[in-house]
């Protein structure tokens, strides 16, 4: 398991959220339909366990887009439900399907964000894992 592995896990979960049009594991050129979440690794520490072994403390983020910007009063009340829906789903399985060892924090916000030259307004959760892997 790596990093693509784990967003991919990431990605998974906000596939499955209500009304979700789309989460891809690898961010697109453009976003057509909302909302649409986008997940990537942001930072990182890794500590060395010994030779042939580290841990990562990471930090991901899942943007979800929910709409335009001028949408604002539309889209924010059809979709706060996400605040509550999107840590549950990832806390319902705290290795992501052994993908990590244990997700940590969550931590979330609304704000205006840009995509492909687009404002929009999403929710952003970063979410602090714990991953060990081997040193290769």
């Amino acid at each position: 398991m790596g990093i693509s592995d784990i967003t991919e896990a990431i990605a998974g979960v906000a596939a499955e959220l209500t009304g979700m049009r789309g989460a891809p594991a690898r961010a697109p050129d453009s976003i057509n339909a909302y909302p649409f979440a986008i997940t990537y690794c942001r930072r990182g520490t890794w500590r060395a366990n010994d030779a042939t072994f580290k841990t990562g403390l990471l930090t991901f983020v899942c943007d979800i887009h929910l709409g335009r910007l001028p949408d604002l009063g539309r889209v924010l009340g059809a979709h706060e439900e996400y605040v509550n829906e999107f840590p549950n789903a990832l806390l319902a399985d705290l290795t992501l399907d052994s993908a990590v060892d244990t997700i940590n924090d969550i931590r979330y916000e609304l704000l205006p964000l840009y995509y492909a030259g687009v404002e929009t307004f999403a929710y952003r959760f970063e979410i602090d894992i714990k991953y060990e892997s081997a040193i290769t």
